[in-house]
């Protein structure tokens, strides 16, 4: 149902921008929008996935899942056009959120979110390109690697007060990241650091 809904199932009215919206479902099947163009908005907040929703190629408005829990998160190789991709207050576990090679013409938004996936890669970002930036502050706490390398963040990666924890390994890799600003005041890390060949105009540390 949400997938026909959001491939333009409903009838359009003129003069209307048109959204799907849905707060608080249980979503028991798989949402599968691998290569769709979607021709509205979608939000999708405070519901509760069964399964890994499935974007991989897909041609998105503005989308968000805030406040919903998520078994995985795929959405590599996707376009969300005009906006961003709002992930606030996530709850996404193993196998962690996954958006290599996606262009975003926003930021993508974390804030207050948690991913977990221990020991392995929690957030694979490889060339992610971001118009705005990747803002993961306000509570944002991440369990496993946060991989970034060759990504292009436009405004910045602001990790502000953040959780990074991959004990024993790599927290944060950055190999070859573009980006203005990256900030980790207040930034609590277990693990290490990777920003070999990162290229910045700012640099905040604790």
């Amino acid at each position: 149902m949400v997938r026909a809904l959001v491939l333009g199932a409903a009838e359009r009215q003129a003069g209307e921008t048109p959204v799907v919206h849905l707060t608080g479902a249980r979503i028991t099947g798989r949402l599968r929008l691998e290569f769709a163009e979607a021709c509205c908005v979608l939000r999708l907040e405070r519901c509760w996935f069964e399964r890994k929703p499935q974007l991989y190629g897909a041609s998105l408005r503005v989308t968000g899942f805030a406040g919903s829990h998520l078994p995985g998160f795929s959405a590599n190789r996707v376009l969300v056009a005009g906006g961003n991709l709002d992930l606030m207050h996530t709850r996404i576990t193993a196998p962690g959120l996954s958006v290599y090679d996606t262009r975003i013409d926003g930021g993508l938004l974390l804030q207050g979110a948690h991913l977990s996936n221990p020991g392995a890669v929690a957030l694979h970002g490889s060339r992610l390109d971001l118009g705005g930036g990747l803002v993961g502050d306000e509570g944002f706490r991440i369990e496993g690697e946060l991989q970034l390398p060759e990504a292009r963040l436009g405004e910045g990666l602001r990790l502000r007060g953040a959780q990074l924890s991959n004990p024993g390994a790599t927290a944060l890799t950055c190999r070859n990241l573009q980006t203005r600003v990256l900030d980790l005041r207040a930034t609590r890390v277990v693990g290490t650091l990777d920003l070999r060949h990162t290229h910045l105009d700012v640099l905040h540390l604790p």
